[in-house]
């Protein structure tokens, strides 16, 4: 791997992993707020996707990595949208998105 695209994903990583704990802290804090913990785990999933694209040697093969790490990402947008709506107090709150991640 080029040295500067591995110390990106290393700031990419770290960074994720900042912004889960900063939510997780949030949530604690805050009284329990949902979106937090949305927020917070939607963080952790980029943490590890961004791992798994540094250690993407480590998957038997190129599919099983970028479906992992597109799940992942997948994953911290759904998150994203959920921690959003519960934040915003939406009237329609996408539960049905999940089938649609999923696939």
């Amino acid at each position: 791997m080029q040295t500067d695209v591995f110390y990106i994903l290393v700031a990419l990583h770290f960074a994720s992993l900042a912004l889960a704990l900063i939510f997780f802290i949030a949530w604690k804090s805050l009284g329990h707020k949902r979106y937090a913990l949305s927020w917070s785990v939607g963080f952790f999933a980029a943490a590890l996707q961004w791992f798994f694209n540094i250690y993407r040697d480590w998957f038997p093969s190129w599919e099983i990595h970028w479906l992992a790490v597109n799940a992942l990402g997948l994953r911290l947008v759904m998150l994203g949208l959920r921690g959003h709506c519960q934040r915003t107090n939406c009237q329609r709150l996408p539960k049905n998105l999940w089938p649609y991640a999923g696939v």
